[in-house]
C-alpha cells in the first residue's frame, strides 16, 4: 500500500478525528444519509420467510457505560 502525502494527511486527520470521538464525555450519532432514497438490496440468499433466535452470550462495553447510550448514567450502570 502506498500513499502520497495528501493521502496520508488525510489517512492521519480521520485517525486524530476518531481519537477524539472515543475520547469525548460526549456520544454523537453519525450523520445519516436520508436523501437516499433506493432500496436497501440483499443477497437472493436471504429471500424468503426466516425462523431466527438470538441468545445473548456475552456483553462488553470497552470504553464504559457512559456510552451506552441511556438516559442517565444510574440507568447505564443497572443495565
Amino acid at each position: 500500500l502506498v500513499l502520497g502525502v495528501a493521502g496520508a494527511q488525510t489517512a492521519g486527520a480521520k485517525t486524530n478525528e476518531l481519537v477524539q470521538r472515543l475520547e469525548s464525555e460526549k456520544v454523537q450519532q453519525l450523520p445519516a444519509d436520508n436523501g437516499n432514497q433506493k432500496d436497501i438490496e440483499y443477497p437472493a440468499w436471504l429471500e424468503g420467510t426466516w425462523q431466527v433466535t438470538s441468545i445473548l452470550d456475552a456483553f462488553r462495553a470497552p470504553l464504559g457505560n457512559k456510552f451506552l447510550g441511556g438516559s442517565s448514567s444510574p440507568i447505564n450502570d443497572r443495565s
